[in-house]
């Protein structure tokens, strides 16, 4: 037998794929779950931009029509207005908009930005847009004072929580929007910028 005309072919054995395939899905089970709340990220942060410039624009446009803004009922009824609204919910009928288990915060509340849920006092009116988002009115008291409005930019969809995909706006009497305070993790603000 001539051992030098034999041509020898190489190939992975059995075992050398399988512990190959084995490293990659380690490898993509530590990667994918990032890549995935990353992109929730990414997607939440531009559904928050355009929530914030459709209320910015809409104030601006009311606001120069009427010149003053006088109650919180007409800054609402021009942000309303813009929408092609699916249901509007108030006082027991909040279930029919919100999701199961409200939106929350962490435990570290500030001062009047609590969890929105069911028997919460502070909003009076929810609206579902047409996109999904889920916009919220916050009572308030006076006649020229501003006030706040929530935006849940993904709906029913978790986490439903304040500075994830729920962020809130500030709406004054002279159609000026700005980023509220409410939003713990400070996203409402640096969303915008970034």
């Amino acid at each position: 037998m001539n051992y030098k005309k034999m041509k020898f072919k190489f190939a992975f054995t059995l075992a050398e794929v399988l512990i190959t395939l084995l490293i990659v899905g380690i490898i993509a089970s530590i990667v994918i779950p990032g890549l995935i709340q990353d992109s929730k990220n990414v997607e939440s942060k531009v559904a928050w931009k355009k929530a914030f410039s459709l209320a910015t624009q809409t104030m601006k446009t009311a606001a120069s029509q009427y010149e003053m803004l006088i109650n919180y009922d007409d800054r609402w009824t021009a942000l309303k207005s813009k929408f092609n609204i699916v249901k509007i919910c108030s006082g027991s009928t909040f279930g029919n908009c919100l999701p199961a288990g409200g939106i929350t915060t962490d435990s570290s509340i500030l001062s009047g930005c609590g969890s929105i849920n069911l028997a919460n006092q502070a909003i009076t009116q929810v609206f579902v847009a047409n996109d999904g988002m889920i916009w919220l009115r916050e009572n308030s008291g006076g006649t020229n004072d501003s006030f706040n409005i929530g935006v849940d930019v993904n709906g029913q969809k978790g986490p439903n929580q304040w500075g994830k995909d729920a962020f809130m706006m500030l709406l004054d009497s002279k159609g000026r929007v700005k980023p509220s305070y409410c939003d713990l993790t400070g996203n409402s603000t640096s969303y915008l910028i970034n």
